[in-house]
Parts: C-alpha cells; structure tokens; sequence
C-alpha cells in the first residue's frame, strides 16, 4: 500500500472511530483503497438509556428458539406489569419502549409464527411498518425481551442491487453533482453495531394486512424468545433496523 493510501486509510478509519464513540475502530480495510478513485463515508452514532429501566435483578438466561430444533441460551430482560405501546396483527405483535428523550423508541417486531421472521420480512415494506407503528396504543404488559450485542459487516451494493439500485453501479450513473469527473460507484459496504441492555440501548452505523385490533385490557404477555425485527425510530421515522437471531 502506498504513502498516500495508508494515509488515507488511518483518516478514514480515525473519523469513523470518532463518529461512532470507538465501536467502529477498523472500517477500511488496509487494502480496500488499491484502485479507488473517491470513497464517500458515512458515519453515526446512537446511545440513548430507556425511560424505564429493567432491573437487572429480574434478568436471567433461558432458551432462545434461533432455528427449527435449535436453541442457545441468552440472558433476558424482564419487566411485570407495565404500561407500554402495543399492536398486532395477523402475522406479528409489536411492542415498542420508550428511551428518556421521549422522541425515541426501539420497537420490536415479533413474529407470531417461531420460525416465522423469513416470511414476515417477505411480506412487509415501509407501508406496513408505518401502519402497525401508528396503531400502537398503550396496554398492560409483561415484557420478557433479550439482551442483544450485534455486530454485522456486509456488502451493501448485493443488497441494494437486489432492491433495482443498479444504475449507480454502471457507467450510466451520473455522478456530477459530487464529482467534477466521471466516476462510478464500484463497490458499497455496511457495518453497524447494536447493544442493548438494562439500562440502555447504543447503536453505531458507517453507512398488505388485513389488521384486527384490539382491547387491550389483558395483560399481553410479550416474550421475545425467538428471532425478530427490531427498528429504532425517531418520531416515528426509522433510525436503525435490524434482525435478532440469538
């Protein structure tokens, strides 16, 4: 690697740290930069502690349900009795917990079926989320919900590509409102990292139903033994998003 790209390459990685409060230390790889002609980075980061906190007396490890006849043993968070946002349909149940700063929440998305997350994320899009978020009303709970630490790396441009983002990729992307030159996107990559527990979640990034709701006047026992969605939102609107599989 030459002078100039290892110099790059420890400015990159260097303000990712910074951005990201030091979760994201190694973004850039050392050899990522050979060939590249302009790399657009993007970084943030999230620490918010719940409005109400789990008591960590109430924690306790139990089985986690992450694929057909396989279990693994995680510590999970629990809470009695208490009142928060809730809707469900058919096909899953929502709940969603407030963090101090009240424009905030972390909202999971459980399906109804154990092994049902592979078909609930092939049916719903921004529409969906949207709707059950705006149906959430408060209800008498009991919340069992695990700790999570996630850290996921992938090449976002597989992703996008299958989304029908193609032409960014191609000669025929117009890139002249950030490059005086002609350029293409050749490649795009995503790391985030998640961490939630008793007292807080943190989250660093560098990157139809037919609904039948009801009174809730039981008390919904939500207990999140088996994978799901989660979405953080600020006022509604999606920050992080997420699967947890154990």
């Amino acid at each position: 690697m030459s002078a100039r790209a290892h110099s790059y390459h420890t400015t990159i990685n260097n303000f990712v740290s910074r951005a990201t409060g030091g979760k994201i230390k190694n973004f850039v790889g050392a050899s990522s930069l050979q060939g590249t002609n302009s790399l657009l980075v993007n970084a943030i980061y999230f620490m918010a502690e719940w409005e109400h906190k789990f008591s960590k007396k109430f924690t306790y490890k139990g089985k986690f349900f992450y694929a057909e006849g396989k279990t693994k043993q995680v510590d999970y968070m629990n809470a009695e009795r208490v009142h928060r946002a809730y809707a469900e349909n058919g096909d899953m149940r929502v709940l969603s917990l407030p963090y101090a700063d009240s424009a905030y929440a972390m909202n999971i998305f459980l399906p109804k079926k154990r092994y049902g997350l592979d078909d609930l994320l092939a049916k719903i899009n921004g529409a969906t989320i949207q709707s059950m978020l705006s149906h959430l009303k408060k209800t008498r709970a009991s919340i069992t919900i695990p700790k999570m630490k996630l850290d996921t790396h992938f090449n976002l441009k597989a992703a996008l590509v299958a989304m029908g983002v193609t032409e960014m990729f191609s000669t025929d992307a117009d890139l002249s409102g950030i490059s005086d030159s002609p350029i293409v996107v050749s490649d795009a990559t995503h790391e985030a990292i998640i961490e939630m527990d008793e007292e807080s979640t943190s989250a660093s990034a560098a990157s139809s139903f037919r609904f039948s709701y009801k009174s809730f006047s039981k008390i919904q026992r939500f207990i999140a033994n088996h994978p799901f969605l989660f979405i953080v939102t600020k006022s509604g609107h999606p920050l992080f998003m997420g699967k947890f599989r154990g």
